[in-house]
């Protein structure tokens, strides 16, 4: 089992949906979801088949 320890972090992506009209609102795609890189490190591990745990805070 592989152990990752580290911070849990929000990554916020932002996607315009239209061009981008920098004299007023771009109507956007905003997605939250969970990060860090120990996070990301763990999930790719378990993606790739490995035994892992996570713990973060």
């Amino acid at each position: 089992m592989i152990l990752v320890v580290g911070d849990v972090v929000d990554d916020i992506g932002v996607r315009p949906l239209g061009t981008v009209n920098p004299a007023s609102d771009t109507v956007s795609e905003i997605r939250m979801t969970a990060g860090g890189s120990a996070a990301n490190v763990a999930a790719w591990l378990g993606h790739l088949g490995a035994d892992v745990r996570f713990v973060g805070r």
